[in-house]
């Protein structure tokens, strides 16, 4: 089972690096645009306007983990109540002894699986094996003025 896991990981990794591979064959280059624009003395305003786009993409490429996710998101009546046979019954007191030697709700609760914050898991939950979990796009423009001696240099970008 473990060399299988092993094995899944290593065709997942190589397969990862191929796919970048092969992206990177696509990426192209533009030049930038050069312009000059008259002045009221001699020297004229040079400038330089590039753009760039960046774009990029992350897939889920693991299962869910039930360990990554809250206990009480795993099991919602984890220390609440519970169905039995059509009944409702709470289920180890909440989770909290009546007395300072019961600990048997405490334990429970330790032994459920899963993490006990439910607070960091909505990825885990939100996004399933072979999501898209991310694709930004990102355009940057800059623009590059200068005037004898004088130079400005400005960058706007653009998340999409």
């Amino acid at each position: 089972m473990q060399q299988q896991r092993s094995r899944r990981a290593l065709v997942s990794a190589v397969g990862s690096a191929l796919v970048g591979s092969v992206l990177m064959l696509f990426a192209v280059s533009a030049p930038a645009i050069d312009f000059t624009l008259p002045s009221w003395d001699d020297e004229q305003i040079e400038g330089v306007l590039n753009t760039t786009i960046t774009a990029g993409a992350a897939i889920r490429t693991q299962a869910r983990s039930s360990k990554l996710v809250g206990k009480a998101n795993n099991n919602p009546n984890v220390c609440g109540r519970i169905d039995v046979n059509g009944q409702q019954r709470i289920n180890c007191q909440t989770c909290q002894g009546l007395f300072c030697e019961q600990s048997f709700p405490a334990q429970y609760l330790a032994d459920a699986r899963g993490q006990f914050l439910p607070n960091f898991d909505d990825g885990n939950l939100n996004d399933n094996k072979g999501d898209l979990v991310q694709a930004p796009l990102k355009i940057t423009q800059d623009l590059s003025l200068k005037w004898g001696r004088t130079g400005l240099l400005r960058q706007a970008p653009v998340f999409l």
